[in-house]
C-alpha cells in the first residue's frame, strides 16, 4: 500500500509538472516559449517592485525611523546579501536551477508582503534579511537565464536586454500608482498588492521547462561525456 501511495503521489506530481511546463505562453519580440516566460516573469516582478521600492525610505520614516535607522535597515539587507552570495556558486552546483529560481522569488514575495504588518521600523528587519537571502541563489538564476537563452537559440545579451526592459518599463508606471495608493489608503496597503504581483511572477517562473538533473538525461539529451550534458 505504501509503495502504491508513493507511486500515486509521484504520478500526480509528474502530471502537474507536465501541465505547467506545456501551458501556452504569449510570445514576445520573437522569443520562444521559455524565454518569453522569463520576459513576462520579470514584467510582473517590475510591477510589484515599482509599487513600493521607491517609497521604501518614506515608509520606514512613517514607522518612526530616522535617517540613521533607515540606513541601518538598508545596510543589514546588503550585509546579508553579501554574506550569502559567497557560497552561492556551491548552491548553483546542486542543480535544479528552475526550482532555485522559484524558491528564491517565493521567499522574497513572502518577505516583502510581510512589511505591511510592521508597526515599528525595526519590525521589518527580519523580512529584509529574508528577502536578501535571494542572493544565495543569484549564480543559479544567472545560469538558468543563460541556459534558457542557449536552449532556444537566443543571444544571451538579447534575453538580458528583454527581461531588463520588461522590468524597468513597468517600474516607470507603477511608482506613481503606488504613491497614489499610499496617499489614499496608507503605505501598508501597498504590500498585499505587491504580494499579488510577485506571486503572479513566481507562478509564471514555474511554467518554464525543467532540465534533467545531471546523470538523468531526458530525450534528446547530449551524449554521455558532452560537457553540455551536465549543465543545468
Amino acid at each position: 500500500m505504501a509503495v502504491a501511495a508513493r507511486a500515486y503521489r509521484a504520478g500526480l506530481r509528474a502530471g502537474l509538472r507536465a501541465r505547467l511546463e506545456t501551458a501556452p505562453v504569449p510570445r514576445v519580440f520573437g522569443l520562444r516559449r521559455d524565454t518569453s516566460i522569463l520576459f513576462w516573469a520579470w514584467f510582473l516582478w517590475g510591477i510589484g517592485a515599482g509599487l513600493w521600492s521607491y517609497l521604501w525610505p518614506v515608509y520606514l520614516a512613517r514607522l518612526g525611523a530616522d535617517a540613521v535607522e533607515v540606513g541601518v535597515v538598508v545596510g543589514v539587507g546588503s550585509l546579508v546579501a553579501t554574506l550569502v552570495y559567497l557560497p552561492g556558486g556551491l548552491v548553483a552546483q546542486l542543480g535544479h536551477h528552475k526550482w532555485q529560481l522559484v524558491v528564491a522569488h517565493a521567499l522574497a514575495t513572502l518577505a516583502t508582503a510581510s512589511f505591511g504588518l510592521a508597526g515599528e521600523w525595526w519590525h521589518v528587519v527580519p523580512g529584509v534579511m529574508c528577502a536578501n537571502l535571494v542572493a544565495l541563489f543569484s549564480p543559479a538564476i544567472n545560469s538558468f537565464i543563460t541556459q534558457a537563452a542557449d536552449d532556444e537559440g537566443v543571444p544571451v545579451p538579447s534575453i538580458y536586454t528583454a527581461i531588463g526592459a520588461a522590468q524597468f518599463a513597468t517600474m516607470t508606471v507603477s511608482p506613481p500608482v503606488g504613491g497614489w495608493i499610499a496617499g489614499q489608503y496608507g503605505m501598508a496597503a501597498l504590500f498585499p498588492l505587491v504580494g499579488l504581483a510577485y506571486g503572479a511572477s513566481v507562478a509564471m517562473m514555474s511554467l518554464r521547462r525543467s532540465r534533467p538533473a545531471p546523470g538523468a538525461p531526458g530525450p534528446g539529451a547530449p551524449v554521455h561525456g558532452d560537457p553540455a550534458a551536465s549543465r543545468q
